[in-house]
């Protein structure tokens, strides 16, 4: 029964809209009525932009179309500059680490390095934090299991990560810790039981396909020596297991920083992971003592570097969203190639270069995802 309402009622629909039409058309062409509406359309149109006016802030004389002045936008730019001062920074901690455990007469080991790095950061970052707006904020239930859990993982990725500087080359270790979003949407589906969608498999293919340039060499015929390599090499398989390590610390340091603060969370971290390194490094690093009193200025400036580094991040989530400022503090990955190349004179730079920039790409795809 309503299907032939609706038939019946189509064709007059169409009589009727027709004649509407009609009826319009006449109303425009006649020369009174025509005239009067387009008065009041005029009057109408002067009352809207009289009220936008009122709304609307004033018009700069200087600047009549509102087109935005230089000093504007470069307000709205800083969050990318604190982004790639971040960037740089990170790059620069990691040179300095593999200077201070491969040159010289006497090169720290990985244990000593990696709680220095702690340790200094420390006493730099506990200024930035009593100078914050709230100092000691109120602590939640969950903050303390999240301090133990996030400060043992940050142990041995720590160690791992210093080990790895040391063993391999800058330009293919580094790059590796953009497994680091990986692991963490490989994880998602048993965590959150969230699975990965279209743009985040097209990231992860990403991932693993630069991972795959960057152990690729010009003259080997064999396709699968580079992930052999990635297995093989020490360093390679070290750098993996800290992403991995890193993508759980991820997790807690959002749950430490909801229950506290960042910056409280951050110290707190520091100190408690300094605090697991210290025993670690007067039991494995021979005379370690001594050696903090040669290289004590090497050190401080190892922790200067990470606590700008930290100061800029930070700075810059503040100015934009977070996956902004994420994204773009990925380019130290590409630093960290073309640092290898300038500094450790390392070979096949071209191929890594390349890989690492597609590791980028999955990397900030992942991210906006």
């Amino acid at each position: 029964m309503r299907l032939g309402v609706a038939a019946k009622a189509k064709p007059e629909t169409l009589k009727m809209t027709g004649a509407f039409l009609i009826h319009i058309r006449r109303f425009i062409n006649h020369p009174w009525l025509g005239a009067i509406a387009k008065i009041s359309l005029k009057n109408l149109a002067k009352r809207l932009r009289q009220r936008n006016s009122a709304i609307a802030p004033p018009v700069d004389k200087k600047n009549p179309n509102n087109t935005p002045h230089h000093s504007n936008l470069l307000n709205s730019m800083n969050w990318l500059y604190f982004s790639l001062a971040a960037a740089t920074f990170e790059s620069l901690r990691d040179v300095f680490s593999k200077i201070v455990t491969n040159k010289g007469d006497r090169p720290l080991d990985e244990y000593l390095v990696a709680w220095g790095l702690r340790a200094f950061t420390l006493i730099i970052y506990i200024p930035w934090l009593l100078l914050s707006p709230e100092p000691i904020p109120d602590i939640g239930k969950d903050f303390w299991w999240a301090l133990l859990a996030d400060a043992t993982l940050s142990t041995v990725g720590g160690i791992l990560y210093m080990r790895a500087l040391r063993l391999g080359d800058l330009s293919l270790t580094v790059p590796l810790m953009g497994f680091s979003p990986l692991f963490l949407v490989l994880a998602s589906p048993f965590t959150l039981g969230e699975l990965p969608n279209n743009i985040q498999i097209i990231s992860i293919s990403l991932i693993c396909l630069g991972a795959y340039f960057l152990n690729l060499k010009p003259k080997e015929n064999n396709y699968f020596a580079p992930l052999l390599s990635i297995i093989n090499t020490q360093s390679s398989r070290l750098m993996i297991i800290v992403a991995a390590l890193w993508a759980l610390t991820t997790s807690l340091d959002k749950i430490g920083a909801k229950n506290s603060s960042p910056l409280v969370f951050s110290a707190a971290l520091y100190f408690c992971t300094a605090l697991m390194m210290l025993p670690i490094v007067v039991v494995f690093s021979p005379n370690w003592f001594f050696q903090l009193r040669t290289n004590f200025s090497k050190l401080v400036l190892l922790g200067s570097l990470k606590a700008v580094d930290m100061w800029c991040h930070v700075t810059a989530v503040g100015l934009t969203v977070a996956a902004n400022s994420v994204a773009v503090r990925q380019t130290s990955l590409l630093m960290g190639v073309g640092f290898g190349y300038l500094i450790f004179k390392e070979k096949n730079i071209r191929t890594r270069f390349f890989g690492s920039a597609i590791m980028v790409l999955g990397i900030c795809l992942l991210t906006f995802s």
